[in-house]
This record gives C-alpha cells, structure tokens and sequence, in this order.
C-alpha cells in the first residue's frame, strides 16, 4: 500500500505542480541570488503582493540572535529602514537582539540568527 501512495504522490507532481510553486517563490534557493538581492527589495515585494491582495503590514517583531557585533546602536536605524520598506510608522517596528550565551556556532560568532513575526491586516 506505502508503495501505492508513494507512486501516487510521485505523479501528483507534475511540472504544472511545480511551476506554481515556483511562480510564489520570492527568493531563489540559489546562493549567488540570494546574495546579490537587498532584503530590504524582498520587503518591498512583499508589500506590494500583500497590497495586491487588499492586505497591509499592522506591525513587525523582529530577534537578532548573535554574539559579534553589537547590534543596540544599530537598531533605530534597521527600525527606520524596515519601516520605510513597508509603509509603517517606525513605532509598529519591534527589533530586539540577544546572545546565545556562547552556545552553538552562533555563540562562536559562526554566524547569526533572525526571526521575524509580523501581523497582517486583511482588508474585508
């Protein structure tokens, strides 16, 4: 039966399948694009798909996880970029940045971490 489903799930791929997906796929997996492209155009983007669809960024909460460098005399202005990005007053924007106490790659400053909420409003 596994077999069956396996079989079935293979075909249920099909390239229609697979050229939507990647007609929403904003970032390309490749990472010379993912370099070349400012994460700031990938807001902006966003923005706009979100506005084609009657939809508005409400605010942003963002975390910053690293060990080097500093972040804190950083964060006004990434607080005033990201608003301009996507048409917020720079109050609905929350960053904040911790340390991994010296845990893991990132606490050997291999690298950094993000995550990002946002809440977003539907229009009716």
């Amino acid at each position: 039966m596994w077999n069956r489903l396996r079989r079935a799930s293979a075909r249920a791929g099909t390239k229609t399948d697979s050229r939507r997906r990647r007609d929403r796929t904003l970032v390309r997996v490749g990472r010379t694009l993912r370099r070349r492209r400012c994460s700031l155009e990938i807001l902006k983007r966003v923005t706009k798909l979100l506005a084609d669809k009657k939809a508005r960024v409400i605010n942003v909460d963002a975390s910053i996880i690293t060990e080097a460098p500093k972040l804190a005399p950083h964060i006004p202005a990434m607080r005033k970029k990201i608003a301009e990005a996507i048409g917020v007053d720079e109050s609905r924007i929350g960053i904040k940045a911790t340390t991994n106490e010296s845990l893991g790659a990132i606490g050997r400053s291999e690298g950094i971490a993000a995550m990002a909420v946002a809440m977003v409003e539907i229009k009716g």
